[in-house]
């Protein structure tokens, strides 16, 4: 079987202590690849090289015109591995070939979306009696986690990864344990697109491991995290709801979660809108 590792600072690596787990298809129950399995400090060495990378490298500085090309490579990249890539989501979690296809297609316009949008998307003036010149303009925020589902491993990965890199931010994403090929082989050709080290990183690992690195971690700006809403509801509310308040409000962090329509599921398991709400606040 393909072995598939973590991609940190533009190496595809081992875990630190070797740890591998299998990834199973659901259609024959039998392993189908390898992957690496990591834990804190493989998370927190993957932190290290985007937010070297950040304070450091070239990606936050370079020009919306020169991310945009390597974007739109990295969009041609996908295009032209269609077939890889959607057997990849295939394999992992049992999407049909012909929807894992139009999964490719949507992530790579994903890329080219936010690639285009971030270049065109202009600040505001505002009117100065003093005569000067008044302005704002969007930049980067830091270093951003992406820890993404398993439902629509590569679509929902990109919708986090390319947004965060247009602006100039560099990233760290997770992806689900159940699925972690997709992200393996995005990471592999954002190298081949010329994406300096570090801008792009991937690490496999538990959510109560790597995934709470990536929230806590004192050198992360940002954590975009898609999480089962309905799952939330499902399981036992109190200690969950705690987890939740942990994620949202662990070092001051920013969190942006995927609620999407596990809301309407949650009312329907029979919690109120203050109930909710008070999730969404992390209390």
């Amino acid at each position: 079987m393909e072995f598939y590792g973590h991609i940190i600072d533009g190496v595809e690596v081992e875990s630190l202590d070797g740890a591998r787990m299998d990834s199973i298809d659901p259609y024959t129950r039998e392993p189908w690849a390898t992957v690496a399995l990591g834990g804190r400090a493989d998370a927190a060495r993957a932190v290290a090289a985007a937010r070297k990378a950040f304070d450091e490298g070239p990606w936050p500085r370079m020009g919306y015109e020169k991310r945009q090309t390597l974007m739109h490579r990295l969009a041609d990249l996908m295009i032209e591995n269609v077939e890889v890539l959607a057997l990849a989501d295939t394999r992992d979690m049992g999407k049909p070939i012909a929807q894992a296809r139009h999964d490719v297609a949507r992530s790579a316009w994903n890329f080219r979306f936010f690639a285009d949008h971030a270049r065109l998307t202009a600040g505001e003036n505002y009117p100065m009696d003093s005569g000067h010149h008044a302005y704002s303009r969007f930049g980067p925020a830091g270093v951003v986690s992406a820890i993404a589902p398993w439902n629509c491993p590569l679509m929902l990965e990109t919708w986090k990864v390319a947004p965060a890199l247009a602006w100039g931010n560099t990233v760290v994403l997770k992806p689900a344990e159940d699925t972690p090929v997709s992200a393996v082989l995005l990471g592999r050709l954002a190298i081949e697109a010329g994406f300096p080290p570090g801008v792009l990183n991937v690490v496999h690992g538990g959510g109560g491991t790597v995934g709470e690195t990536l929230v806590r971690h004192p050198d992360l700006t940002k954590a975009f995290l898609g999480f089962n809403v309905y799952l939330l509801f499902r399981s036992s509310l109190p200690a969950r709801m705690r987890e939740v308040a942990i994620l949202r409000v662990a070092h001051r962090r920013a969190c942006t979660y995927e609620w999407a329509h596990h809301v309407d599921l949650a009312k329907a398991e029979g919690l109120t809108d203050t109930d909710i709400d008070a999730i969404r606040r992390g209390e």
